[in-house]
């Protein structure tokens, strides 16, 4: 959980150009993090995250994060750095 709690700190950081399903605190949430898949000048988020060799699920119009016991933060760190590359 504590990787999921670095990921939507990160993603907080960009409420007004993110869409997150659910709120930003790790009460009640699971370690599945969805956004809204959404497109701009880079193409899509998650065509831009799988270039960036980030695998997430697209589904219905939703990114899927998930979070697992192997991943470090500095996956973390570096999925966020690829998020906040494409929103520039």
């Amino acid at each position: 959980m504590q990787l999921t709690k670095t990921l939507l700190d990160g993603l907080a950081l960009h409420k007004e150009k993110l869409t997150l399903f659910g709120n930003y605190s790790i009460e009640q949430r699971a370690s599945i993090v969805v956004l809204k898949e959404d497109s701009n000048q880079h193409g899509s988020l998650g065509a831009f995250l799988a270039a960036a060799g980030i695998i997430v699920t697209s589904r219905g119009g939703t990114l899927r994060i998930s979070m697992h016991f192997y991943n470090t933060p500095q996956e973390i760190g570096y999925l966020l750095e690829v998020i906040e590359n494409w929103l520039k």
